[in-house]
């Protein structure tokens, strides 16, 4: 048997019982049920992969993520919702606009001369994508 990996209390089986009720995406409730779980019956971390059905490593990288820092470790933003976006839905909208105006009077607008428009808006170049499937 492997050792035991154990859990700070930085919050109680009843705060993480809350957060979990609470929760709608599968991901995060699965985070926080390996945290309680570990805190609930500490076990080997392997144990606690095959109950939840994650790999060895994202429990130990869970756990300890969390004994450092704390519940923030399990506060992530998740995937989309613009995490890289340089500029605001709004900004993008101001900058946006003319092109579509003129797209929509017939002339199209071409992606260099946007590219252009949009690296002066943000300050600094925006990087070439290379092609895919050529």
């Amino acid at each position: 048997m492997g050792k035991v990996i154990r859990v700070q209390p930085h919050l109680t089986v009843e705060e993480i019982d809350e957060r979990l009720k609470q929760l709608h995406d599968f991901w995060r409730i699965r985070r926080w049920m390996i945290i309680r779980q570990a805190l609930v019956d500490p076990a080997p971390a392997r144990a606690i992969a095959l109950r939840f059905g994650v790999s060895l490593f994202t429990v130990r990288d869970l756990i300890e993520a969390y004994n450092r820092q704390g519940p923030e470790a399990l506060e992530t933003a998740g995937k989309g919702q613009r995490q890289h976006a340089s500029l605001s839905v709004e900004e993008e909208q101001r900058v946006l606009s003319p092109f579509l105006e003129k797209g929509q009077a017939g002339p199209i607008g071409t992606v260099g001369v946007i590219k252009k428009a949009l690296a002066s808006r943000i300050g600094y170049p925006i990087a070439t994508r290379p092609s895919i499937g050529c």
